[in-house]
Parts: C-alpha cells; sequence; structure tokens
C-alpha cells in the first residue's frame, strides 16, 4: 500500500507541474496531450509515469534526448514522500486535507519559483484550507499567527530577504502550526 500512495502522490504532483507550466504558457492543461518542449513530439503514457519514467529514459527525451530537469524528479519524489507522512501519520479525513494542504503549497511553490510571485487568490485559497483544518481539528492559533506576522514583518522591512506573500503565507500556516512556523523560517 505504501508504494501505491507514493506512486498516486507523485501522479498528483505530476499534473500539478503540468498545470503550473502550462498555465504560464497559456496552454490548455485539461485536454492538450503531454509533449516534449523541445521537440513537440507527443508523449506516450510510458514516458510520463513520475519518476519512472525519468529514471528509465535518463532524465532525456525519449525522441530528441534534450535534457528534463532534475528539480521535476527532486518535486515528484518529494510529493511522493509527502503522500507517504500524510497516510501514515493522519486518520482519512485529515490525510486528506493535509495532502490537499501540501499540494497546494507544492503549486505556490511552483508557481512562486518560476514566476517569483503568489497571487492574492491562491493565499485565500490556502486560508480557506487552513481554516478547514482547524474546523475540523477544533484548534486555531490565532495570537501565534499574529506573531508570526509582526516577526516576518519586521525581518522583511529590515532584511529585504522576504516577500510580502511570503509573510503572508507563514501567518497563514502559523494559524494552524502556532509559533512553530517561525522556527522554520529562521
Amino acid at each position: 500500500i505504501y508504494i501505491f500512495v507514493f506512486f498516486i502522490s507523485t501522479v498528483f504532483e505530476s499534473f500539478i507541474n503540468v498545470v503550473v507550466s502550462r498555465s504560464l504558457l497559456s496552454m490548455d492543461y485539461i485536454f492538450d496531450r503531454s509533449r516534449c518542449l523541445t521537440c513537440q513530439r507527443q508523449l506516450k503514457f510510458w514516458q510520463m509515469i513520475p519518476v519512472l519514467s525519468y529514471l528509465f529514459l535518463k532524465g532525456k527525451c525519449y525522441y530528441c534526448a534534450s535534457p528534463i530537469g532534475i528539480s521535476n524528479l527532486l518535486v515528484e519524489i518529494t510529493s511522493g514522500i509527502c503522500g507517504l507522512i500524510c497516510y501514515i501519520k493522519y486518520s482519512n479525513v485529515e490525510m486528506i486535507m493535509y495532502f490537499i494542504l501540501l499540494l497546494f503549497l507544492l503549486y505556490i511553490s511552483l508557481l512562486d519559483w518560476k514566476t517569483k510571485e503568489v497571487k492574492y487568490s491562491h493565499q485565500l485559497i490556502l486560508l480557506i484550507i487552513v481554516l478547514c483544518l482547524n474546523i475540523y481539528q477544533a484548534k486555531i492559533y490565532i495570537i501565534e499567527a499574529i506573531i508570526t506576522l509582526i516577526v516576518l514583518l519586521f525581518i522583511l522591512l529590515i532584511t529585504k530577504g522576504i516577500g510580502g506573500a511570503d509573510v503572508n503565507i507563514f501567518a497563514i500556516i502559523s494559524l494552524l502550526l502556532g509559533n512553530r512556523v517561525i522556527y522554520v523560517y529562521l
């Protein structure tokens, strides 16, 4: 079952990667078939299996041998591990909710990495997911979120090392995790 959970997690992440990449190129991510971005040849099913295809193809396109970034493999493995952690640590409903949270954080991270911005609508969706988890778990860390917000705003003003969206995302996550989120950042 662990292999199945890992694999399903990587499939979800692979789709998220497609959504991010194609939305940035204004391409349809539902109905268009996957293709090599270099030679434009349509990929076969076996060339799109997360992790395994990368390893089997040695990180290159089957048709033109152009390299496929190792970041794809690393993100797929990370999502598989996150899926396993959710499966092992949480009950059914919590597992699904935390996995949705992790997938959405991954989506935001990929977009932020590629565009250097996080839309307010994505921050709002993140807030809704976190509040749903808080309601389900019957706990919320409002004071800790405010403290986190103040500390990170101070860091933002002094160092310019983080952006405003980073502050918002950490404050939202601290609603769920409390002040432990500051330790993650520091």
